[in-house]
């Protein structure tokens, strides 16, 4: 049977492929998708068609002969016909099938555990604190606001005036509600942490600063809160400024489909200042307000379930992890799972430090006694016992790795269908092409309008190996995230190693190995001891507490890597009068150029060009520098010479001498 008709016979139920990807953790009986999701199972249907297809390209062409033995292998015939295709657990499924087979994957999924289902009594159960998060662009004043809100000085703690990773409290407001909230770092690298906190909140406060108006992270923001469909208020912010003007930023709302109360819309907005706080009880009770129409119920009877903020390896504690309680109830003792990781709760504290013996729905805290630090955004549940919560994280690992040989698989087959496209094919070449390649030089005419041919080559993409440590998970997230966004045309910046802790000595060994690469620790403090043994091993270990100024020292370096451009800066020319030969040493005889000097001047040893017609013939140095028969170090505008070139002799009269040097330039990056 030949591979086309193989091909054929296969079921065209591709509605039917199975996704790979680790199962969400939400109740089994729970179904909905995004149109991201609809567009990335339509885009694996097309991929499979087109690996099926494939298999059909690399049939033998009808006529040829191949020998074939009395009995053969399926596996042998299959590379006697030529087909490697690797076959992914959808297509393998369907190959099954055809052969009235029952695939089955995901074998133990009884093993994970998922959210319970929410009860139909849910309006019976108590009020939980909404979850608020405080999202704008950087500097409009959330921290400010949030330092008003408990009467704390955040800033003051936060390296630059900028928040450094997500932080999460409550607030018990003048009307006796307790309102939690988190406060999402505004800079730019920061946006995955502000994304997950959008995930996870009831509540979006959106700050605008009445002085500056609607800018990128506020669109963002906004983009974020109305992609996860949470309600939105919004607060102006600074509206005590001189130039403040809050109309303005109502306007310009409305570009980002936000339609506020006084225009005719439905979302509310609230003019503040935090500095003289005022504006803020009526900022918490529009909160509360909306809390009440969102009616948060919570159950509390139930095993917890909780959503990771943060977290981080604490001196003497070891690993932490900021949470935000969901539904039921956490205490000392309790065994969660969180994502890959799982937890005997050693200790919980709030956010002042305070020990908890319970938290209930709606309420934060600092949690310890993780066997591994859990990763922000990560769904925490609570089981019977730490045989069930190693059971489910042994299943997690398991099916992790399984995606990722999935991944593999899927990488291999599209670069085999790459390969077997012409098109695609050239787009490989070509990319080849650019990783190949030496210095580049480039020219800087001088004075004259003489045009010199410019000689580029292709550069070679330098590497810049980094291993990256910081204080927190979330804040080496979103690190990892600034650095993949940083120009690789010319440089990449690739991080070989990264982790939340002190950097140790295996790091300092492994970048001692590494060609180039440096330590990057963010907000750390590194052992004497550590810092000793780098030094010795000539390893730099780069140390920053403000996101900006790593990415910025990041960038310098990855300067450093690149080979620099070479300009050839003019800063003589002599035009070529009369050649005439003269004996330099004994037999030894050289044609000197008997020149003027037309601009700049000439030194002895200098480098030299000798341009003719416009191009040039030579590139050399002075080894002759004459005035008359006398021996001369320079020349310069105006003055009759004699000039040797070593290694030259076919000077010739109305030729150019470009006397010029070579400077390093500095590259970008960009």
């Amino acid at each position: 049977m030949s591979a086309t008709a193989e091909v054929s016979e296969l079921p065209n139920n591709y509605d039917s492929v199975v996704d790979m990807k680790p199962q969400s953790y939400r109740d089994e009986s729970i179904s909905f998708e995004s149109e991201a999701d609809i567009n990335e199972k339509n885009l694996k249907k097309k991929s499979i068609k087109r690996r099926l297809s494939l298999l059909s390209k690399n049939s033998p062409v009808p006529g040829k002969k191949i020998s074939i033995p009395l009995s053969i292998s399926v596996d042998s015939l299959a590379k006697l016909i030529g087909i490697k295709q690797v076959l992914s657990n959808e297509e393998a499924k369907k190959v099954a099938k055809s052969f009235k087979l029952v695939p089955i994957s995901n074998e133990g999924k009884d093993d994970d555990i998922f959210p319970r289902q929410i009860s139909e009594k849910i309006a019976s159960y108590p009020i939980r604190p909404p979850v608020v998060t405080i999202m704008g662009h950087v500097d409009h004043g959330k921290t400010t606001l949030l330092d008003s809100l408990r009467n704390s000085k955040i800033v003051n703690t936060e390296f630059g005036g900028i928040t450094q990773h997500i932080g999460a409290f409550s607030v018990k407001v003048d009307d006796g509600n307790v309102i939690t909230f988190l406060d999402t770092p505004g800079h730019s690298a920061f946006s995955a942490m502000r994304q997950r906190g959008a995930n996870v909140t009831d509540i979006a406060v959106i700050v605008v600063a009445a002085d500056d108006g609607v800018m990128p992270q506020t669109k963002e923001a906004i983009k974020h809160a109305l992609d996860a469909e949470v309600p939105i208020i919004i607060a102006i912010t600074k509206c005590d400024k001189h130039n403040s003007d809050p109309e303005k930023i109502k306007t310009q709302l409305l570009e980002c489909e936000i339609h506020v109360e006084d225009l005719g819309g439905d979302i509310q907005v609230v003019e503040i200042s935090a500095a003289k706080r005022t504006g803020l009880d009526l900022l918490t009770e529009n909160i509360t307000a909306l809390a009440e129409l969102l009616e948060l119920h919570a159950e509390n009877d139930i095993p917890v379930e909780a959503t990771i903020i943060e977290s981080k390896i604490a001196k003497g504690k070891g690993n932490e992890a900021s949470l935000v309680v969901l539904r039921g109830c956490l205490r000392p003792g309790d065994i969660i799972v969180a994502g890959s990781t799982w937890s005997k709760v050693r200790s919980i504290s709030d956010e002042s430090g305070k020990m908890l013996k319970e938290v209930m729905p709606g309420f934060p805290a600092l949690v310890s006694g993780w066997k591994e630090l859990p990763t922000g955004g990560d769904i925490v549940l609570g089981v019977n016992n730490e045989s069930e919560a190693k059971r489910v994280v042994s299943y997690r690992i398991k099916t992790s790795k399984e995606v990722d040989v999935a991944s593999e698989i899927e990488s291999f087959n599209m670069s085999r269908i790459e390969v077997n496209d012409k098109k695609s094919a050239d787009k490989l070449v070509k990319k080849r092409i650019v990783r190949k390649g030496g210095k580049i030089f480039k020219q800087v005419i001088g004075t004259t309008d003489l045009t010199i041919e410019r000689k580029t080559e292709e550069p070679e993409i330098k590497t810049l190996p980094i291993i990256l440590k910081a204080d927190v998970s979330g804040t080496l997230e979103a690190i990892l995230e600034a650095i993949s966004s940083l120009p690789s045309s010319k440089v990449v910046a690739n991080v070989i190693d990264s982790g939340v802790g002190p950097v140790s000595e295996s790091e300092v060994q492994l970048a001692s190995n590494t060609k180039n690469a440096i330590i990057v620790t963010f907000n750390l403090k590194t052992d004497k001891q550590i810092e000793s043994t780098a030094k010795k091993s000539k390893v730099e270990i780069v140390k920053t507490n403000v996101i900006y100024k790593l990415i910025e020292k990041i960038r310098k370096y990855m300067k450093d890597v690149l080979d620099p451009i070479y300009e050839d800066i003019v800063e003589g020319e002599a035009r070529v009068q009369q050649v005439f030969p003269i004996t330099v040493e004994k037999n030894i005889i050289q044609n000197i150029a008997g020149s003027r000097v037309v601009t700049g001047a000439i030194e002895k040893h200098s480098l030299v060009k000798v341009v003719r017609d416009g191009t040039v013939i030579a590139d050399s140095t002075v080894n002759t520098l004459k005035q008359v028969k006398k021996d001369i170090s320079k020349v310069t505008k105006g003055m009759d010479c004699g000039i040797g070139i070593h290694e030259f002799d076919d000077i010739r009269n109305e030729d150019i001498i470009q006397s010029y040097k070579k400077v390093a330039v500095e590259q970008t990056i960009d």
